[in-house]
């Protein structure tokens, strides 16, 4: 069996492992983001198929490497409208239709513009980058995102590269909910519900970093 973690260090890390049973839809959709003016590629740049421009549901979500590629697999024929969303950087939304026999749609190249800012004053300090990568490991340095500190570990899983957090507190690491929680490297022994009351409670500026894994090694 494939399996796929989500580690978060609190000092305390928390692993989620799932399978990838995920019902199969009609086309791939697959493409590169990279930075407006450099071209270089973006990476961790988050990649929403939304019903139309207004809505906040997601349909269909996923990730860019480092890269900058990414692909969303299964996904059924109809309109939509793409949005690329990454911290720094202008909202880019896209309309897209996809064919009912569409196996496959390359959408080439997306360059998103920084979002241009007026500096009075610039600090220069050494800080680890929000997202990075380790070996085969993805981490998200929550220690590191400003944006987070005020709220819970459930704010700070929601960010974290594919994984969803919702109202009730279910976690879904790329779209599936098989999940295992791990605390400090070791398993949770948590029941569903206590790990929900557990990360909706937790403040997310006890958090070190969340550590995604999704082909582990033995």
């Amino acid at each position: 069996m494939k399996f796929r973690y989500l580690i978060i260090s609190v000092l305390c890390f928390i692993a989620l492992m799932m399978d990838g049973n995920v019902k199969a839809q009609n086309c791939t959709l697959k493409g590169t983001v990279v930075d407006g003016a450099t071209q270089s590629p973006l990476f961790y740049t988050r990649i929403s198929l939304m019903e139309n421009d207004s809505s906040i549901n997601e349909l269909y979500m996923s990730f860019t490497g480092a890269d900058g590629q990414f692909a969303i697999e299964k996904v059924q024929a109809g309109d939509y409208v793409l949005k690329a969303v990454l911290v720094g950087y202008d909202i880019l939304s896209l309309p897209l239709h996809i064919e009912q026999d569409e196996a496959e749609k390359d959408l080439g190249v997306l360059q998103v513009p920084r979002q241009s800012t007026h500096l009075q004053e610039v600090t220069v300090a050494s800080t680890k980058p929000v997202y990075m990568m380790e070996g085969e490991k993805t981490l998200y340095n929550v220690a590191e995102d400003p944006s987070i500190q005020t709220g819970t570990a459930a704010d700070a899983l929601q960010n974290a590269p594919g994984v969803e957090v919702d109202v009730e507190g279910n976690i879904t690491l790329r779209g599936v909910s098989s999940v295992e929680i791990w605390l400090n490297g070791k398993p949770s022994h948590l029941n569903e519900e206590s790990l929900k009351e557990f990360i909706k409670q937790l403040p997310a500026n006890t958090l070190e970093r969340i550590e995604v894994i999704t082909n582990p090694s033995a």
